[in-house]
């Protein structure tokens, strides 16, 4: 599966009171990789976005949840482009780092997914308030090892290459309830959504 060309565990998994991941260099497993479609504007970005979400496990770093420990996790969105205002965009400069070398533009039009997801990456976190930020993400470091990777890998995007914009309804239902809440109130879920209700036979 491939990133939809730029213009210019389970669904229950959601404990009551969220932990942060501390501050430090982790090493963390890239679990999903989810299309959020285009987001509404906010106050700190007056247009509405393309975004992209990937969320990591952190396998050394632990928390109860319903009776169990397991391992915490972290999230980072991005604007789904390769510029932004003719500088490199974060998505970019994050996928190079993570592959270790710079890619070209060929290079990310043709990048899979699954070259991405499960597998182990150096990911630097920092606090602001209430949140655990990602600041930046690299290759695993070598030699490291972890506790394996409890999660099962999940890759949402919609099919752009249909004509009807369609995406896994199944993979969707996996997803969890924020999530699904947010992908929700995009144009591009309302539009194929309303399509499936006047198809519905009577």
């Amino acid at each position: 599966m491939k990133l939809p060309a730029p213009i210019p565990w389970n669904s229950n998994w959601e404990p009551t009171e969220r932990k942060k991941v501390p501050a430090w260099t982790h090493s963390a497993y890239l679990i999903r990789i989810i299309d959020l479609w285009t987001q509404p504007w906010t106050t700190a970005y007056p247009e509405p976005k393309r975004k992209i979400m990937f969320t990591f496990e952190f396998p050394m770093c632990k928390m109860e949840y319903k009776w169990e420990v397991v391992p915490m996790r972290s999230s980072t969105s991005y604007n789904m482009t390769y510029w932004s205002k003719e500088k490199v965009s974060n998505l970019r400069r994050d996928l190079c780092t993570m592959l270790g070398k710079d890619l070209t533009d060929n290079d990310l039009y043709s990048l899979n997914l699954e070259d991405l997801i499960w597998k182990l990456y150096t990911v630097s976190i920092k606090h602001n308030n209430d949140y655990a930020n990602i600041s930046s993400i690299s290759p695993a470091m070598v030699g490291v090892t972890v506790d394996q990777m409890i999660a099962e890998p999940l890759i949402f995007m919609m099919d752009t290459n249909s004509s009807d914009q369609s995406f896994s309804q199944s993979i969707y239902d996996q997803l969890d309830q924020r999530i699904k809440d947010k992908i929700a109130q995009s144009p591009e879920y309302k539009s194929i959504t309303s399509k499936q209700d006047v198809d519905l036979p009577f």
